[in-house]
């Protein structure tokens, strides 16, 4: 691994040249940046794959949109769909992407919408939905035309960027310095149990800058939830084997939960964002029918049924079976929710006055 590791240090060096003299040209002014007249929150990472972005997105909504006209915006990664959309409940993930179409479904009284190009993403936000009082950016930490109000870094607690390398050594989308931006830094999928000396060496390493404060956040489960309406759910009964399939970053902190609860796992992986076919759902199904017992279920992520709702024909497959879903929510140790909602706050009560359009920085 680690001779690998060497051969591809010449590629890695060249990827690093590269976005740092782009990181240069954004902090010195010859490329753009905008800033708008209305709180825009940012929430990312340094390094490819899942840290957890969306459902950290989903707590800032579900905190923040009972007391602010809101509005979420993602690149919508994997959609077949160009350029702006406003995502509607009944939209498909060919148009939505399955991210925004997971949220827009949650929250149907926030404005969704998806773009490539931000910039333009949110100026037609606030075409069409002026009363628009926040914007959340989902994945746009390197998005650098475009400068946020508040910069949210997320770092998995397993693979820290401090300990990863750039691209393609590692998975860093640009240097480790590129935390020096960030306003909040959240270290991710850490155990439920999670005594006060980790957080005091991982602090030390991270070495944060004065002004930036460090949370620590679990990902809470909750029950298994019926994907389709069927008569072959498991009801009274106690389950004991589960399969499992996930099309998404990192499922062993979900494997981990329900093993943890005494549950036998079988695991099917795709990769992220996969989109689900006809020979998936008969893979599936063969797995499941090989399993020993009657007292067993499949299960998949929230995520990955908006992949599976949107094709009526594996709909009608599964839905003779018993499928279930789970969703997370985002929990911070040490009860200091209130501690980053009130960064939040102060932030957004001092950057949301009359606006219009946007300005260039």
């Amino acid at each position: 691994m680690i001779i690998f590791r060497l051969l591809l240090l010449p590629f890695a060096l060249i990827y690093g040249f590269i976005t740092s003299i782009r990181n240069f040209l954004y902090n010195i002014g010859i490329l753009k940046s905008y800033t708008f007249n209305i709180p825009v929150i940012s929430v990312g990472n340094l390094c490819m794959g899942g840290t957890g972005k969306t459902p950290h997105c989903e707590f800032l909504i579900q905190n923040l949109s009972n007391k602010y006209s809101l509005a979420y915006l993602s690149r919508g990664y994997k959609r077949q769909s160009k350029g702006v959309q406003i995502i509607k409940p009944d939209d498909d993930v060919k148009k939505a992407g399955d991210e925004a179409l997971q949220i827009k479904r949650k929250f149907s009284h926030v404005v969704v919408a998806v773009c490539r190009n931000r910039v333009e993403g949110i100026h037609k936000i606030l075409e069409d939905f002026p009363q628009t009082q926040i914007i959340i950016l989902d994945d746009a930490y390197q998005y650098r035309s475009i400068k946020p109000s508040f910069n949210i870094l997320l770092s998995d607690f397993y693979h820290l960027y401090t300990k990863d390398y750039l691209l393609p050594m590692g998975r860093l989308r640009e240097s480790r310095r590129g935390y020096k931006r960030a306003d909040a830094i959240i270290i991710t999928k850490t155990n439920k149990v999670f005594p006060l000396m980790l957080k005091n060496i991982i602090i030390k390493e991270l070495k944060p800058l004065t002004h930036q404060n460090v949370f620590f956040s679990y990902f809470k489960y909750s029950g298994f939830i019926p994907a389709f309406e069927s008569k072959s759910y498991k009801k009274n009964q106690k389950i004991n084997k589960i399969l499992l399939f996930t099309g998404i970053a990192e499922p062993n902190p979900l494997i981990d939960h329900l093993k943890s609860n005494n549950l036998q796992v079988e695991h099917i992986a795709y990769a992220d964002h996969h989109t689900y076919t006809k020979d998936d759902v008969v893979k599936i199904i063969q797995s499941y029918e090989n399993i020993i017992g009657v007292h067993k279920i499949i299960l998949t992520t929230e995520k990955d049924l908006m992949r599976i709702k949107g094709n009526e024909e594996l709909v009608s497959i599964l839905s003779s079976y018993p499928v279930y879903y789970i969703q997370i929510e985002v929990k911070f140790h040490f009860k200091e929710e209130q501690k980053f909602l009130s960064l939040i706050s102060k932030m957004i009560e001092s950057n949301i006055p009359m606006r219009q359009g946007y300005i260039n920085f």
